[in-house]
């Protein structure tokens, strides 16, 4: 049986809601609208999530990378020390001071916690590292500066300091990818 509904005979009046057209389209529209705005507050929180995490990958190859730099500084001033030629000697001298470069500029992006000694540290290490690579300025073998750099770049403090860091930001990413999952989930 076919029967059309007219505002008379509609179901919400027969079953004395009295519910007009227009209010149920007001509320399908308000419910529509609120759907739609936790859909895209989902989306943003997540879009910032996924920015953080790769920001997250980021700082941790760029704390990896500030520690391989220190103990190659090390590797450099002993490579220096036994140098005898004077050619391989410059260019080992701007491979250290490329180096100090990096690590100062790297020493700036990482977003880490405060740690006074472990600044102290990078900056003793590059500032002597400076030294001993000046340019136009001879080293020898017995130049005490190079055991400064090789002492500093070797310190188990400031290993052990940069491996914190290097776990403080992958620690932290891998709990930002967690929260990306359980948002997906």
């Amino acid at each position: 049986m076919d029967q059309e509904f007219t505002e008379d005979n509609a179901p919400w009046h027969a079953s004395g809601l009295g519910l007009s057209r227009r209010y149920l389209a007001a509320a399908s529209a308000i419910g529509l609208a609120a759907i739609g705005a936790a859909s895209l507050a989902g989306w943003f929180v997540r879009e910032r999530l996924v920015v953080a995490t790769r920001d997250g990958a980021s700082q941790v190859d760029t704390a990896g990378r500030q520690r391989m730099r220190v103990q190659r500084l090390g590797l450099l001033a002993l490579l220096l020390r036994e140098t005898r030629d004077a050619r391989a000697g410059e260019v080992t001298c701007v491979h250290i001071r490329a180096l100090c470069d990096d690590l100062e500029r790297t020493r700036r992006e990482l977003t880490l916690r405060e740690d006074a000694g472990r600044d102290r540290a990078l900056g003793r290490l590059v500032e002597a590292a400076r030294s001993l690579a000046r340019e136009g300025e001879p080293t020898s073998p017995d130049d005490p500066r190079q055991a400064a750099v090789q002492a500093i770049a070797a310190d188990p403090a400031l290993l052990a300091t940069l491996d914190d860091d290097v776990e403080t930001i992958e620690r932290g990413a891998r709990e930002r990818i967690d929260r990306l999952r359980r948002i997906d989930a």
